[in-house]
């Protein structure tokens, strides 16, 4: 499994709700940070869910033809936020190492950034107790590699 070809797109605009972006390496509790923060009527969106919810696949289990369709549901979303609507707040979770991406995404947006500063033993251990990741523990720990040697700061 590639990074994800697909990035945030350049064209987005300040949205009129409040944004937070939550970014860290793959197993850093992201998605369970975001679900224990959040509050009813909150937007969430996170590239995992929307991959299971339009591949009726378990979690993880990500079809790289769906890739392409995945992210343009993502992008979709977001430029929605820009119109009126009751949404309050936005959640934006991310794995984007490179930190003059997630600034650029975190000044479009006028977003605030939760930084989940996990180290990459920790993310590894928590990969290889995640049954959802089961099948597929080689390929998580590729990634959890990829991104510590890719990730820069700058947004934090």
């Amino acid at each position: 499994m590639k990074r994800n070809p697909y990035p945030f797109p350049e064209h987005l605009r300040r949205l009129a709700v409040e944004v937070i972006i939550v970014h860290g390496p793959p197993g850093a509790g992201k998605t369970t940070y975001v679900q224990e923060q959040s509050k009813e009527g909150d937007l969430i969106v996170d590239f995992d869910a929307l991959y299971a919810a339009l591949s009726g696949l378990p979690w993880y289990h990500k079809p790289a033809e769906l890739l392409p369709f995945v992210a343009e549901a993502r992008d979709a979303v977001i430029r929605r936020l820009s119109r009126p609507s009751k949404i309050k707040r936005a959640w934006i979770i991310t794995s984007e190492p490179n930190g003059q991406k997630r600034l650029s995404l975190k000044n479009k947006l006028g977003a605030t950034v939760v930084k989940l500063e996990v180290s990459r033993e920790e993310c590894l251990r928590r990969i290889a107790n995640d049954t959802r990741r089961s099948d597929h523990v080689h390929i998580h720990k590729s990634l959890v590699d990829d991104w510590w040697s890719n990730y820069t700061g700058g947004d934090d």
